[in-house]
């Protein structure tokens, strides 16, 4: 697929495991943009039309309503995917009278998250489901995204012997399971460098590049 083929998703998540972690899983279906605060959703929104949005109604709080009415405007098809709390009573009224696609615990497995973004598909293709071994090791990921350099604890955390796990994580992303950690702290360097000013040694010290150096090649951004 070329990137002009590619779907548009806005991820509202103000978790920064899950804004770095889920664009790398859905790197080959969608062109992902993703928005940490209320400002940045309504810039985004203002500004394109999204296929699919997956948003924390919690993050978005007394605007969320006002945020779907203008998703809706620009694109009535978009596919709208919420993240709420069981006892965010509001946002979940709000998603039912508003015709919000999908609604899910604000907490919900990423392998969960994944599949409703893709639910959608064309008639006669069956796309698998998102393997639950991989899903898990996506949500630990998400849980401590500063420190991914041992694959043996991340395979532990799974369950399933790293070899294995590898497999799947290339069948399921086109990824080995060791360049999506690659990407994720990428990811999440491009996050600090961006909102914090924690220097470069700093900055791989906490996210366990060798040095300054490698992680200024790695992350054009901080040259």
């Amino acid at each position: 697929m070329t990137p002009s083929q590619h779907a548009t998703l806005l991820l509202v998540a103000g978790d920064l495991g899950r804004r770095a972690t889920l664009p790398v899983a859905l790197r080959t279906g969608y062109l992902v943009t993703p928005a940490s605060s209320v400002e940045e959703a309504f810039h985004a929104a203002a500004v394109g039309a999204f296929d699919v949005v997956v948003l924390d109604a919690g993050l978005l709080g007394a605007t969320f309503a006002r945020f779907v009415r203008l998703l809706r405007a620009q694109r009535s098809s978009v596919r709208l995917v919420v993240l709420a709390s069981p006892r965010d009573l509001r946002a979940r009224h709000y998603a039912t009278t508003l015709g919000c696609d999908v609604v899910l615990n604000r907490t919900a497995p990423a392998r969960i998250v994944l599949d409703q973004v893709d639910a959608p598909v064309k008639r006669g293709l069956r796309r698998p489901r998102f393997d639950r071994s991989v899903g898990r090791a996506i949500d630990l990921m998400a849980r401590d995204a500063t420190t991914l350099s041992d694959l043996s604890n991340l395979a532990t955390g799974t369950g399933v012997a790293l070899p294995q796990l590898a497999a799947r994580f290339r069948m399921m992303t086109g990824l080995s399971v060791r360049e999506y950690v690659a990407r994720v702290r990428i990811a999440v360097a491009q996050e600090f460098v961006r909102d914090t000013g924690l220097g470069l040694a700093a900055l791989a010290e906490l996210l366990g590049f060798a040095d300054a150096d490698e992680l200024s090649a790695l992350v054009p951004t901080v040259r």
